[in-house]
């Protein structure tokens, strides 16, 4: 690993950390100076600033920005074959295209996250479930969404 990657990951986990802390424009700030490492190195390790970028955005109230974002760290991150991280973006833009009223995508994204996570992966599962309620509440598709909201708390 390079120094340049490795100094990469060292501003995405700060900007991480930023993000949760509130600290939105720092955050961005440094999330977007790892993004630019990576993308200096051809590294498909991008896609985590941008997942966080792409949070972040939501948290920011640009969820068009947000899902943009997160539409190219999806890319990388199935590239790179990591399921969990697949789903977790798939599910981050689940909730930008809540956001966005735009329930058809929402529930394609869930569906599809669905469709890759693990089974033993409870967590993750309910996350999907609980969010894919929503989509159906939103949509008044009360009794599947009633069934969702069920199952994803048990």
């Amino acid at each position: 690993m390079t120094k340049k990657i490795e100094e990469a990951h060292e501003l995405n986990s700060l900007g991480h950390n930023l993000w949760l802390a509130r600290n939105y424009q720092e955050a961005e700030k440094t999330l977007e100076s790892a993004v630019l490492i990576y993308e200096s190195e051809n590294s498909d390790w991008v896609a985590a600033p941008l997942h966080n970028l792409g949070n972040l955005y939501r948290d920011t109230k640009r969820p068009e920005a947000s899902l943009e974002i997160l539409e190219r760290s999806l890319k990388c991150f199935k590239k790179m074959e990591r399921n969990q991280s697949v789903v977790d973006v798939l599910t981050s833009m689940s909730l930008a295209c809540l956001d966005l009223r735009q329930f058809e995508n929402m529930e394609k994204y869930l569906i599809e996250g669905l469709e890759l996570v693990d089974s033993e992966d409870f967590s993750r599962i309910g996350d999907l479930e609980h969010n894919l309620a929503l989509c159906y509440q939103r949509r008044f598709l009360f009794d599947d969404a009633e069934d969702l909201f069920w199952r994803s708390y048990s």
